[in-house]
């Protein structure tokens, strides 16, 4: 599994930049899509993955276990729907 760090020693070796440039560059990445996902947009890399922010509803749930107070409420959430692209497939 690539990690951050991982990442940033490719960039690093990609750019030929010192480790601290391409942490602040992969820094800056990571934070402009976290930016774009909390305003609710979907966040698209073309041939790599698309991911999608959606809201849950509210709802009422049964819990099983309990015979009184069984109905409990869930909060609104929001969940992240990831969509890799075919052109990995490769």
């Amino acid at each position: 599994m690539a990690g951050k760090q991982e990442i940033v020693e490719l960039v690093q070796a990609k750019l030929e930049v010192t480790k601290k440039e391409a942490e602040a560059s992969v820094d800056a990445v990571i934070a402009s899509m976290k930016e774009t996902l909390l305003t609710g947009e979907e966040l698209v890399l073309t041939k790599f993955i698309s991911i999608k922010p959606t809201i849950v509803p509210a709802r009422e749930m049964k819990l099983a276990f309990r015979e009184e107070n069984n109905i409990v409420q869930v909060p609104e959430k929001v969940v992240y729907k990831a969509k890799v692209s075919k052109a990995l497939d490769k």
